[in-house]
């Protein structure tokens, strides 16, 4: 639609220009003897406001197609970057709970901001609205039980006796499926399932 617009208001100002300068309506005119009717009477001026208005309302469908672009753009953009994170808490928990003897209280703190380098960026598409406070909540609630669960991790290797192991053991894997329910929570606030 908007190209049949564009195209139809350029031949229209073509074809205008081209019968104003040719001079054809007076030309008509003389040539059918109709001397009565005064060409030079029409308003012009009128036709220009027209023509600006017309370029108007193209320019601005034109900048607000490009901006509801931009915006769903970053719109997909912040839901990609909650994915990749939420993904990133998926491999890094599994790895981590795999690999648990070389995690202490002093690397635990780096190992638990891994998954959100992203953050400032979630924040700054929140702020602009193009992510939901529900999905930020879940970001939060995500990061919460990630970071719950990392804490655990060193006192895995640091406890001594049988039931201090098996009592850390217990509190890791609740952490660790309260995590779970946090990332199912959260990719299914991204991505809701569809109903047939």
């Amino acid at each position: 639609m908007e190209k049949f617009l564009l195209k139809f208001g350029f031949l229209t100002i073509i074809i205008t220009f081209t019968i104003d300068f040719l001079n054809l309506p007076s030309n008509l005119l003389n040539w059918l003897n109709w001397n009565w009717l005064n060409v030079t009477n029409i308003n012009w001026a009128l036709f220009n406001i027209l023509v600006v208005i017309f370029l108007y309302i193209l320019t601005f469908k034109n900048i607000e197609k490009k901006g509801i672009t931009k915006e769903r753009n970053k719109q997909s953009i912040g839901r990609l970057l909650l994915e990749k994170c939420y993904i990133d808490c998926i491999t890094n928990g599994t790895e981590i709970n795999e690999k648990h003897e070389f995690i202490t209280q002093k690397n635990s703190t780096a190992i638990k901001n891994i998954p959100f380098i992203n953050e400032k960026i979630l924040i700054g598409f929140v702020h602009d609205g193009q992510l939901t406070q529900e999905e930020f909540q879940h970001y939060i609630n995500v990061k919460s039980k990630f970071t719950k669960f990392v804490g655990f991790i060193p006192f895995k290797n640091e406890t001594s006796t049988p039931e201090q192991k098996k009592l850390v053991d217990k509190y890791i894997q609740l952490s660790l499926d309260e995590l779970d329910v946090a990332l199912l929570d959260g990719l299914l606030q991204i991505y809701p399932p569809k109903n047939d």
